[in-house]
C-alpha cells in the first residue's frame, strides 16, 4: 500500500510539472507585426520582450530545480523500495524453505506424492477443497502457504512501482532541461536584437545632433550681426542721453540749492525721529534677550527629553537585536555575496541563482531551506509588506519564480538573472507575491 501511494504522488507531481512547462512555449526573438513608429519605441518594445523572456527563463529554472528535487526524492524512494524488495525476497526464501519442510513432513506422515503436490500448488482453494487428503496439515501451515503467495505478489508490485516512479521523474527532468535551453536561446537572440536597435538609434541621434549643431552655428552668426547693429544704435542713443543729462544737472543744481534749507529743517526732524527709534530698538533688544533665554530653557528641556528617549530606544534596539540575531547573520552573509555572478541552479559559494542565494545565507544562520523559491515560500510565517524586517524573504511572480532577502529601507539583496550579479534592489517592483519570516 505504501508503494502505491508513492507511485500516485510521483505521477501527480510529474504531471503538474509537465503542464507548467507546456504553458510557456519556447518564445521567438522575432518582433511583433506593425513596428513602432520611432527608434526609441522599437528599443522599448524589444527591451520589454527581453524582460519577458528573462521572466520565462526564471520560471524554467525554478521548474528545473523543482523537477530535480522531485527526481532526487523519487530516486531515494526507489532505493527504499529496493530495500523493501530485498526484505520481501528474504521472506519469500524463508517461506519456501518452511513450505518444503511442511511438504516433507506431509510425505513422512503418509500423505504421499499427491499430498506433496497439493501443498506446493499456487491455488490455496485446491488445498481447501481437498481437506480429506490434508487432514494432517494444521491451520498454521495453511496461513504460511497464504503468506507465501502474498509475499510473491508484494515483491512484483514493489519492483514495478519503483521503476515507474524513477522513469517518470527522469523523463520530466529531461523535458524541463530542454525547455530551459530553448528559452535561453531566445533570450540570446533578443539581446542581439536590442543591441542592434540601440546601435542604429545611437547613429541616428549622432546625425541629428550634427545637423542641429550646424543650424545653431548659422543662428549664432545671424545673432552676432544683429548685436553689432544694436550696439551701434545704443552708442548713438547714449550720446544723446549724455547731452540731456548735462542739461538736467544744471537744472538740478539750482533746485538743490533751493532745497538745501528745507533739508536742514527735515534733518532736525529726522534726528529726533532717530532718537525715538533708538529708544524703541533698545526696548525690542531687551525683549529679544528675554525670548532667547526662554528659548534656551525650552531647548534644554527638549535635550533632556531626547536623552531619555534615546535611552529607551537603545534598550528597545538591544532587545530586538537579541531576538533577531539569526536574521542579522543571514543579512550579513547576503551582503558579503554582493557582486558575485548569477548562474542558474547555483547555490554558492562563488555563483548563485535567486533561491540558491537565500538558501546559502540562511544556512550560515543555522536554518535549512530547499533550493526552490516556491518551496521556500512555504518555509515560514507570512508577513505583509508593511511588517517587513531585515532577514525576511520576499517573493515575486505568478507562479513564483524569484526570491530575495530584505535588508531594510525598502531594499533587498537578490541574484536577478543571467548576465547579472548579486545586488541590492528595491522591493517595489512588479509581480509582488508576498513575504515570509523564518
Amino acid at each position: 500500500m505504501a508503494t502505491r501511494r508513492l507511485t500516485r504522488c510521483v505521477s501527480l507531481a510529474v504531471t503538474a510539472m509537465l503542464v507548467a512547462v507546456a504553458l510557456p512555449a519556447a518564445p521567438s526573438a522575432a518582433q511583433p507585426a506593425g513596428p513602432p513608429s520611432s527608434g526609441a519605441e522599437r528599443i522599448a518594445s524589444a527591451q520589454e520582450r527581453l524582460t519577458e523572456l528573462n521572466r520565462l527563463v526564471d520560471i524554467a529554472v525554478e521548474d528545473y530545480a523543482e523537477g530535480k528535487i522531485i527526481l532526487d526524492r523519487a530516486t531515494r524512494d526507489a532505493e527504499q523500495s529496493a530495500d523493501r524488495v530485498a526484505r520481501a525476497a528474504k521472506r519469500l526464501a524463508r517461506l519456501r524453505r518452511e513450505s518444503g519442510e511442511l511438504a516433507a513432513a506431509a510425505y513422512r506422515s503418509g500423505g504421499g506424492v499427491q499430498s506433496f503436490s497439493v501443498i506446493l500448488s499456487s491455488e490455496p482453494e485446491l488445498f481447501l477443497g481437498r481437506a480429506g487428503t490434508l487432514e494432517q496439515v494444521s491451520r498454521t501451515r495453511l496461513e504460511q502457504l497464504q503468506a507465501l503467495r502474498a509475499a510473491t505478489l508484494d515483491l512484483e508490485r514493489e519492483r514495478l512501482a519503483s521503476e515507474r516512479a524513477v522513469a517518470a521523474a527522469r523523463a520530466m527532468s529531461l523535458r524541463l532541461a530542454r525547455t530551459k535551453a530553448d528559452i535561453e536561446e531566445s533570450v540570446a537572440e533578443q539581446e542581439q536584437l536590442v543591441a542592434r536597435l540601440k546601435a542604429d538609434e545611437a547613429a541616428r541621434i549622432r546625425a541629428a545632433r550634427l545637423a542641429e549643431e550646424r543650424r545653431q552655428a548659422r543662428i549664432r552668426a545671424a545673432k552676432l550681426a544683429e548685436e553689432r547693429r544694436i550696439r551701434a544704435a545704443e552708442a548713438a542713443e547714449e550720446r544723446r542721453q549724455a547731452r540731456i543729462r548735462a542739461e538736467r544737472i544744471e537744472q538740478l543744481a539750482t533746485a538743490r540749492r533751493a532745497a538745501a534749507l528745507a533739508e536742514d529743517r527735515r534733518a532736525a526732524r529726522r534726528a529726533e525721529a532717530r532718537r525715538a527709534e533708538a529708544r524703541r530698538a533698545e526696548a525690542r533688544r531687551a525683549e529679544r534677550q528675554a525670548a532667547a533665554r526662554r528659548a534656551a530653557q525650552r531647548a534644554e528641556a527638549r535635550r533632556r527629553a531626547s536623552r531619555q528617549h534615546r535611552s529607551t530606544s537603545d534598550r528597545t534596539r538591544t532587545a530586538s537585536r537579541s531576538s533577531g540575531r539569526r536574521a542579522d547573520i543571514a543579512v550579513m552573509w547576503a551582503r558579503r555575496q554582493l557582486g558575485k555572478p548569477y548562474v542558474w541552479a547555483a547555490d554558492g559559494p562563488n555563483t548563485f541563482d535567486c533561491s540558491g542565494l537565500t538558501q546559502y545565507v540562511w544556512a550560515k544562520a543555522g536554518v535549512s531551506l530547499p533550493h526552490s523559491s516556491r518551496m521556500q515560500f512555504h518555509s515560514g510565517r507570512r508577513v505583509s509588506r508593511s511588517e517587513l524586517r531585515p532577514g525576511d524573504l520576499v517573493f515575486y511572480g505568478s507562479p513564483i519564480h524569484h526570491v530575495g532577502i530584505y535588508i531594510g529601507g525598502g531594499m533587498y539583496i537578490n541574484a536577478p538573472q543571467t548576465g547579472d550579479v548579486v545586488k541590492i534592489s528595491s522591493i517595489y517592483r512588479k509581480e509582488w507575491t508576498g513575504a515570509v519570516r523564518l
